[in-house]
């Protein structure tokens, strides 16, 4: 099992490279509340600094769902 950075890290750098997908609609909505959401610099800073205060819990879910 990977450790909370690591999933963190793949969460982001799936949500870089697939910005359309379901997936990553599927992250920003449980995370920041907001499905319609553009990925671009500011979003990605908003993202990652609410998974590095979202439970472990919540982190896993999110990397199972993008990996």
């Amino acid at each position: 099992m990977s450790t909370r950075d690591d999933q963190i890290e793949e969460i982001m750098r799936f949500v870089a490279k697939h910005k359309e997908s379901q997936a990553t609609r599927a992250v920003f909505g449980r995370i920041l509340g907001r499905y319609d959401m553009e990925v671009g610099r500011e979003s990605l800073r908003e993202l990652r600094d609410s998974l590095d205060k979202a439970s472990d819990e919540e982190v896993e879910s999110l990397y199972y769902m993008v990996r």
